[in-house]
C-alpha cells in the first residue's frame, strides 16, 4: 500500500489537464473583462454623443418649460422691467423622472421631442434619465421677440452600463453610469418655423 501511494503522488500525467483546469477561469474572466470594457467605453462614448444630441435639440424646439414660450408667462416674468433692458434672471429644472418643472409648466411632449433626439445613439434611455435645465446667464433683453435666450444644460443620469460577460459573475451587479451634462446657448425654441414668440 505504501509503495502504491508513493506511486500516485509521483504520477505527474495529469498535471497539464489540472493547471489547464485552474487557467482556465482566469483566462475566461480577463477575456470577458477586456470585452466587457471596450464595451463599456463604446456605451460611454455614446451617452456622451446622446447629450450633445438632446443639448442641440432643446436649443432649436420648444422648451420643456412651457411657460418660457408663453408670451402671457414671459410678460408676467418681466413685469416691471424697461423693454430692451436686461432679461430678469430666472432658471427652470425641468426632471423626466417627476414630469415636473421648478417654476413652470412641464411639457411632456417637449421632454419626449429631446429624449427622441438622444435615443438613436443610446436605445436605453427613457424620460426618466433626463433633465433639462433652462438659465438666464445674461444674454437676450426684455420683450425681445423670441422671448429669452436662456443656457440650456442637459443631464443625463441613472443608466447602467450593460455588461456581457460581468453580469454572470455572482456579486457583480449592475454600474451606474457617472452622470454627464452638455450646456448649449439656446436659439429659437420653437418646432415651427412661424414667428418666434414675442414676450411683451
Amino acid at each position: 500500500m505504501p509503495g502504491r501511494l508513493r506511486k500516485f503522488i509521483k504520477d505527474t500525467s495529469a498535471a497539464s489537464m489540472v493547471e489547464f483546469s485552474l487557467i482556465l477561469p482566469m483566462f475566461f474572466l480577463a477575456a470577458g473583462g477586456s470585452i466587457d470594457f471596450g464595451y463599456a467605453f463604446m456605451q460611454w462614448n455614446a451617452a456622451a454623443k446622446a447629450v450633445e444630441a438632446g443639448a442641440r435639440k432643446a436649443a432649436v424646439s420648444n422648451p420643456v418649460s412651457s411657460d418660457l414660450a408663453n408670451a402671457t408667462s414671459l410678460a408676467t416674468l418681466q413685469s416691471g422691467v424697461t423693454p430692451g433692458a436686461a432679461f430678469p434672471y430666472f432658471i427652470r429644472v425641468c426632471n423626466g423622472a417627476t414630469a415636473s418643472c421648478s417654476g413652470g409648466t412641464y411639457d411632456a411632449t417637449a421632454m419626449a421631442n429631446i429624449v427622441n433626439a438622444m435615443s438613436p445613439f443610446l436605445a436605453p434611455i427613457k424620460t426618466a434619465n433626463v433633465t433639462v435645465t433652462y438659465e438666464q446667464t445674461g444674454l437676450g433683453f426684455a420683450c425681445r421677440p423670441g422671448g429669452p435666450v436662456p443656457t440650456i444644460t442637459v443631464q443625463l443620469q441613472n443608466i447602467t452600463f450593460n455588461f456581457l460577460f460581468l453580469n454572470l459573475i455572482p456579486g457583480v451587479g449592475p454600474i451606474t453610469m457617472p452622470a454627464m451634462k452638455t450646456t448649449m446657448t439656446g436659439e429659437d425654441m420653437s418646432n415651427s418655423n412661424a414667428s418666434p414668440v414675442t414676450s411683451c
